[in-house]
C-alpha cells in the first residue's frame, strides 16, 4: 500500500534514495527549468529593447515607442469623458 507521505525518518537506502529522488526530479529540475526559461526571457526582452534605441538613434528620434502617444490620448480622452461634476456633499 502507498501512501502520499514520506517517511524521512526511516534508515534504509530505497527509502532514503526515494526521497532524494524526489527532490531533485520534483523540485530542483522544475526550479532549473524555470529559471532557464524566465532567464531567455529577460536577455530576449534586453535585446529587443537595446535594438529599438540603436534603431531610434538612426531614426534620429528619441524613442520608438508608442505607447507615449497612447498614454497621452487616453489621458486627453478620459478628461474629456461626460462625468458629472457633483456638489460638495451631495452624496452625504
Amino acid at each position: 500500500m502507498m501512501t502520499c507521505a514520506y517517511d524521512a525518518i526511516a534508515k534504509e537506502w530505497r527509502i532514503r534514495s526515494y526521497i532524494l529522488y524526489a527532490f531533485i526530479f520534483h523540485y530542483c529540475v522544475p526550479m532549473m527549468l524555470v529559471f532557464f526559461f524566465y532567464i531567455q526571457i529577460v536577455k530576449a526582452v534586453v535585446l529587443h529593447e537595446r535594438m529599438l534605441r540603436e534603431q531610434a538613434k538612426k531614426m534620429n528620434v528619441e524613442s520608438l515607442r508608442s505607447g507615449q502617444v497612447t498614454l497621452s490620448w487616453m489621458n486627453q480622452s478620459l478628461k474629456n469623458t461626460m462625468i458629472p461634476n457633483y456638489p460638495a456633499g451631495f452624496f452625504s
